[in-house]
């Protein structure tokens, strides 16, 4: 009776292990996966901040161009007069 006992008793065991190695497994890629949204966020974040970056750059030297044209075309005027 008792080699039957610990024969249910093994496999109970190694049943427990499986699960317990299951749960890590899950746990792990749990893991793994949100580390990679979290990159995949950062990395989204990261390029609209450039994205943003370059458009305002742009928007500020197209600007800066506005101006120093109109200046120079308001001195050019003055000059004429």
């Amino acid at each position: 009776m008792k080699e039957i006992w610990f024969a249910d008793s093994c496999e109970d065991d190694s049943s427990s292990l499986r699960l317990i190695v299951r749960a890590f497994d899950c746990l792990f890629t749990f893991q793994c996966s949100l580390f990679r949204m979290e990159f995949q966020v950062l990395n989204t974040f990261k390029a609209s901040v450039l994205n943003n970056s370059v458009s305002f750059n742009n928007r500020a030297k197209t600007e800066s161009r506005r101006i120093f044209m109109n200046t120079s075309t308001s001195q050019q005027q003055q000059k004429m007069i």
